[in-house]
């Protein structure tokens, strides 16, 4: 029982919790979108994708 032992599922996230707040703030801030993919390592739909979710939140709360 994988559950039972801490074992999680699926992808790890490419970027950490506090990444993710950082980007969000840099986003936000009007830095362009290819300067934080650059500086993180990842695509831009990984940033797109964030922004998204954080948009959705926001709709939500």
């Amino acid at each position: 029982m994988p559950l039972h032992n801490g074992v999680t599922f699926g992808r790890r996230p490419k970027l950490t919790q506090a990444q993710r707040e950082t980007a969000l703030t840099r986003v936000a801030a009007g830095e362009p979108q290819k300067s934080i993919v650059a500086s993180y390592n990842v695509s831009c739909s990984t940033i797109s994708r964030l922004m998204r979710l954080a948009d959705g939140d926001k709709k939500h709360a």
